[in-house]
C-alpha cells in the first residue's frame, strides 16, 4: 500500500507533506486598450546638415571614411538600401536635380546638382564649374577702357563654392603722356564667398596683364593686352556654379528606405513615428493619419508604411501643339506623300523622363491644335527594344507594312540638349546655336565632348520647312571659336568632308546633342497614325509610361501590407491610400473578416470612409459618380455632363454602401467626403476618410469598449457648411450604415456610430457591441487556454465551469455584459479530446433613442 498524497505517486519515505492553495473568489481577465493600425504612404525626412560651416568643413571625405578631410560635397545618409528614383534633396528648401549612378572620383554630368547611390545612401554634390555668360566665361566691364581680354581662365578647385569673382585693375604704370603702359596692369580678384585670397606671406594674390598664367588657388587666369592698354578700374566678372555648401546652408533629404516598408511598429511617441516615416503632409498619408489619431487621444499607433498601390506613371509632353499666337509653326510637322525616310523625325520622339518598362504600355495622347484638349489614342504595342527596329527605325518599323496603327520604344543615343536655333554657314565646318553652352556637357564620366558626341540636325526646321540638305549626324571635333564662345562647335562627317563644308547656309534648324555612350528611350509611331487622321498637322503629342525603376515598386491593393498585419495584434485598421481607394477599402474589409473568423482568432474592424467627390446621393445609391480612374482611358471619364452625354463613362461607379459593405459588421464608413485641415501650415481640403483615423484614435483612447461613438466629438479638422444635410438625408444615410459626421466648432460630431451591416440586428449595427463580443471571445479563449495540454480528471467540468463563470462575472463587473445564462460544458461527441463550452450573454447596449409621450389637456 502506497501513500495517498495528492500530486504524488509511487513510494515516498514516511514524512509530513503539505499543499498550499489560493482561495479564488474571482478571476483576473486580460483587458487593455484597443490597438489602432494605420496603413499609409510615408517618406522619411533627414536633416543632413542643419547649418553648414562652409569652407569645405561639412560632410565626409570623398572616400566616405569619416569627417576628416571633408570637402563640403560628399555626404552619407543615415539609411541605406533606398528605393530608386524616390530620393529628393533640398538645399535651403529648394529641390535639387539628381542622377543615380556609382560615385567615384570622376566628374558627373553638369546638368545634375547631385548624384547618389541608392544602395549605400551616399550623396555627392556637383563640383564647381564656370558659368557661361552669353558665350564667354569672363565678360569685360561695360566701362572698360582697355580692350584686352582674359585669355586664359580655368577653375582649379573642384570644391569652390557658388560665387561671383570680380577681377579689377587696381594699379597701372603710366608713360610720360599719362597713358597706361601695356603689360603691367595689376588685377586683384575678390570672390563673393571666398573673399580675397592671399599668398604664403599674407599678401593678396595679384595678376599682371603680361599674358602669364597665374592662380589664387581657385582660379587660374591670364590677362592679355589688346590694342588699347588696360587702365585702372577695368574689370572682368567670372561666375562659378557649385553645390558645395557655404556657411549657413541647410541640406535636407527625403527618401524611402527598404527597411521602413512593410514593417509594422507600435509608436507611443508621435515624434518617433515622424522620425521614421516623415512629417505629416498631403502626400505622407501615414503620418497625417497618425497625427489625427494622436490628437484624438490615441495612446499609441501601430504604423505600417506601404508601397504605392499602383506603379508610378511618368507623364511627358513630347511635342507641344501649335500656338496660334506665335510666328513659328509648332506641333506635328507636314510630311510628304508618300512618307519618306527624311520624315523619320516626325514619327520618332525622345522620352526624356525615363525608360518605359518593356512589360507595360505607353499611353499616347493627342493634344488638339485648336483648343489644346487631350484625346487618348490606342495604337497596338509592338515589343519594346527590338534590336532589328533599333538598327533601322524607318524601314524596320515606321514605314514597314507589317506594322499598322502601332507604336514601339527603342533605345538610341541619349539626347543631352536640343533646340530650334541651329545655324550653319556654307563652306564652313561649324555649327552654332545661341541657346546652347556645349562646354557644359563636357563633364560626363570618362567622356570628352570632342569625338564622342554628335550634333543631329533634323529634317524639318522650326517652321516645318525642308532642311534635308543639311540634316544628319555630325561628330563634334572641337568646342568654341577660340574666343570663349562655347555656343559654337566644329563638326565633321564623311559627306561634309567630301563637300568641303556645308553646301548651304541655313538657320532655325532643329538640332539635338546626342551622346551615343549613353542611351535615351525613343517612341516610334507608324506612318498611318498620321495618314488616317489620328494625328493631324500642328497637333501635339503627350505620353505617360511606367519607368523601369518604378515597374516593381508597388503593392497591388495593399495585399502585402495587409498580410503583414496578419501576424500582429490590433483591433482597428485604417487604410489611407492616394490611389485605388475603393479596391483597398474592399481588401481591408476582406482582411478583417478573414482574421476575425474561428480559425484566425484575431478579431478586428475596418474604419474608412468617402473619398472626395462621393456624394450622399451616391452612398444611398441614387446616383453614380466618377471620382477615380479605374478604366483603361487615362484620366477620369464620366465626371462631367459633357462626357456622360458623349458616352465616356467608364469610370462611373456605384458607391452604394448597402451594396458594397452591407453584408458585414466588420466595417465602419464615414461621411462627408471632404474635410478641411491645416497641413504643412496651409488649410487643405483632404479626403473624408481621414476622419476614420481620428475616430480610431478616440476609440483607442477609450478603455471602456462599451462606450459607443454616437454623439462623440472628433477634433483636428473642420467641415464646410455645404456638407450639412437635412434630417431626411441624415436618416437616409444612417439607414444604410453610414456614420455621418456633422460640423461643430473645431471638429465634427458623430450622428450615429454604426457599422455598415444591413442585418438590422443591434448586436451587429452597434460598433460598441461588436467590440464587446470580440472582447468576450478573446477573454474566454485566454482563460481557458490554461487547460490545454492538461490531462482530464473528474473535476475538469467543474473547473471549466467555475473558470467561465468567474470570467463572465468579471466582464459584468467591467460593464461589458449585463447577464448570462445557459452555461454548459461537455465533451465533444466526435472527438473525445475536445470539450465544448456554450453560453448565452447579453451585452451592454447603448442608449440611442428616448421616446417622450406627453399628454396635454385638462386633468
Amino acid at each position: 500500500i502506497m501513500s495517498n498524497i495528492p500530486g504524488l505517486t509511487g513510494y515516498n519515505r514516511p514524512g509530513t507533506f503539505s499543499r498550499l492553495r489560493t482561495i479564488r473568489r474571482g478571476v483576473s481577465i486580460p483587458g487593455g486598450l484597443r490597438i489602432l493600425a494605420i496603413i499609409g504612404l510615408g517618406q522619411a525626412e533627414e536633416t543632413v546638415i542643419l547649418s553648414a560651416e562652409g569652407n569645405g568643413a561639412d560632410g565626409v571625405n570623398p572616400n566616405y571614411a569619416g569627417s576628416s578631410s571633408s570637402d563640403g560635397r560628399h555626404f552619407a545618409l543615415s539609411k541605406t538600401s533606398l528605393i530608386s528614383k524616390r530620393t529628393l534633396l533640398f538645399l535651403n528648401g529648394i529641390p535639387l536635380t539628381g542622377v543615380e549612378e556609382t560615385i567615384d572620383t570622376d566628374p558627373f554630368d553638369s546638368r545634375y546638382d547631385f548624384r547618389m547611390e541608392p544602395s549605400t545612401g551616399r550623396i555627392e554634390l556637383q563640383r564647381a564649374s564656370l558659368v557661361d555668360q552669353g558665350g564667354i566665361f569672363a565678360p569685360p566691364g561695360s566701362a572698360n577702357i582697355g580692350d584686352g581680354s582674359m585669355s586664359t581662365i580655368e577653375l582649379i578647385d573642384a570644391n569652390a563654392p557658388t560665387e561671383t569673382w570680380t577681377f579689377r585693375a587696381t594699379s597701372v604704370i603710366r608713360d610720360a603722356y599719362g597713358d597706361p603702359v601695356p603689360g603691367v596692369a595689376v588685377f586683384t580678384a575678390i570672390g563673393s564667398e571666398s573673399g580675397q585670397p592671399t599668398d604664403a606671406y599674407g599678401a593678396p594674390v595679384v595678376f599682371i596683364s603680361d599674358g602669364v598664367v597665374r592662380d589664387n588657388g581657385i582660379l587660374r587666369v591670364a590677362f592679355t593686352e589688346g590694342a588699347v592698354a588696360f587702365d585702372r578700374g577695368d574689370r572682368f566678372t567670372v561666375k562659378v556654379s557649385s553645390r558645395v555648401l557655404v556657411k549657413g546652408d541647410l541640406l535636407e533629404a527625403r527618401y524611402i528606405a527598404t527597411e521602413d516598408l512593410l514593417d509594422p511598429v507600435f509608436f507611443v511617441d508621435s515624434n518617433k513615428l515622424y522620425a521614421k516615416h516623415g512629417t505629416p503632409s498631403a502626400t505622407n498619408t501615414l503620418s497625417l493619419g497618425a497625427e489625427m489619431a494622436f490628437e484624438n487621444g490615441a495612446f499609441g499607433v501601430l504604423a505600417l508604411q506601404a508601397k504605392p498601390p499602383l506603379p508610378r506613371r511618368t507623364t511627358e509632353v513630347l511635342l507641344e501643339s501649335d500656338n496660334p499666337l506665335s510666328v513659328a509653326t509648332e506641333g506635328f510637322p507636314s510630311v510628304g506623300t508618300p512618307v519618306v525616310s527624311t520624315d523619320l523625325d516626325a514619327f520618332r520622339y525622345t522620352i526624356d523622363g525615363g525608360t518605359p518598362d518593356s512589360d507595360t504600355s505607353v499611353n499616347i495622347m493627342v493634344l488638339d491644335r485648336d483648343d489644346g484638349s487631350e484625346t487618348q489614342i490606342f495604337p497596338t504595342k509592338i515589343a519594346f527594344y527590338d534590336s532589328g527596329i533599333t538598327s533601322d527605325p524607318f524601314d524596320g518599323f515606321v514605314s514597314n507594312a507589317n506594322y499598322t496603327f502601332s507604336y514601339t520604344v527603342i533605345l538610341d543615343g541619349q539626347v543631352e540638349d536640343e533646340g530650334f536655333d541651329g545655324a550653319v554657314v556654307a563652306g564652313q565646318f561649324t555649327f552654332s546655336a545661341n541657346s546652347a553652352s556645349f562646354a557644359a556637357f563636357n563633364l560626363d564620366v570618362g567622356e570628352s565632348l570632342e569625338a564622342t558626341k554628335k550634333i543631329r540636325i533634323l529634317t524639318r526646321d522650326r517652321y516645318g520647312a525642308d532642311a534635308s540638305d543639311v540634316s544628319g549626324e555630325y561628330t563634334i571635333t572641337a568646342v568654341g571659336d577660340g574666343t570663349g564662345d562655347d555656343s559654337i562647335v566644329t563638326v565633321t562627317s564623311a559627306a561634309l568632308v567630301a563637300s568641303s563644308g556645308w553646301a548651304n547656309t541655313d538657320t532655325d534648324l532643329r538640332w539635338e546633342l546626342v551622346d551615343d555612350a549613353d542611351q535615351s528611350a525613343r517612341l516610334l509611331l507608324t506612318t498611318d497614325l498620321f495618314t488616317n487622321g489620328s494625328i493631324r498637322t500642328r497637333d501635339g503629342l503627350k505620353c505617360s509610361f511606367i519607368d523601369t525603376n518604378d515597374a516593381d515598386f508597388y503593392d497591388n491593393n495593399w495585399g502585402s501590407a495587409l498580410e503583414e498585419l496578419e501576424s500582429v495584434d490590433c483591433q482597428m485598421i485604417v487604410p489611407l491610400p492616394m490611389q485605388a481607394f475603393s479596391a483597398i477599402q474592399q481588401a481591408t474589409v476582406a482582411h478583417c473578416k478573414l482574421m476575425s473568423n474561428t480559425a484566425n482568432q484575431r478579431e478586428r474592424v475596418a474604419l474608412f470612409g468617402a473619398q472626395a467627390g462621393v456624394t450622399n446621393a451616391a452612398l444611398a445609391g441614387r446616383e453614380l459618380v466618377a471620382v477615380e480612374d479605374v478604366g483603361v482611358i487615362e484620366g477620369i471619364q464620366g465626371d462631367d455632363a459633357e462626357e456622360v452625354l458623349a458616352g465616356n463613362i467608364e469610370d462611373l461607379q456605384d458607391f452604394n454602401v448597402s451594396t458594397n459593405y452591407g453584408t458585414t459588421f466588420r466595417a465602419m464608413y464615414f461621411w462627408p467626403d471632404e474635410i478641411v485641415r491645416v497641413v504643412s501650415g496651409t488649410r487643405t481640403t483632404i479626403h473624408g476618410f481621414y476622419m476614420a483615423a481620428a475616430a480610431g484614435g478616440l476609440l483607442a483612447a477609450t478603455p471602456n469598449v462599451a462606450k459607443p461613438l454616437t454623439r462623440k466629438i472628433l477634433t483636428g479638422f473642420t467641415i464646410l457648411r455645404s456638407k450639412i444635410l437635412r434630417p431626411i438625408e441624415l436618416n437616409e444615410l444612417g439607414n444604410i450604415g453610414v456614420t455621418v459626421v456633422q460640423p461643430v466648432t473645431g471638429g465634427g460630431q458623430i450622428m450615429h456610430g454604426k457599422t455598415t451591416t444591413s442585418s438590422g440586428a443591434a448586436e451587429e449595427e452597434e460598433l460598441s457591441i461588436v467590440f464587446i463580443r470580440d472582447r468576450t471571445a478573446t477573454v474566454l479563449r485566454a482563460v481557458l487556454r490554461t487547460f490545454i495540454g492538461q490531462p482530464e480528471d473528474a473535476s475538469l467540468v467543474a473547473s471549466i465551469t467555475s473558470m467561465v463563470t468567474k470570467t463572465l462575472q468579471a466582464l459584468i463587473a467591467q460593464g461589458l455584459l449585463s447577464i448570462y445564462q445557459n452555461l454548459s460544458v461537455g465533451r465533444d461527441e466526435v472527438d473525445p479530446r475536445q470539450w465544448n463550452v456554450s453560453v448565452e450573454v447579453q451585452p451592454i447596449y447603448p442608449v440611442n433613442w428616448i421616446f417622450i409621450d406627453v399628454s396635454v389637456g385638462i386633468l
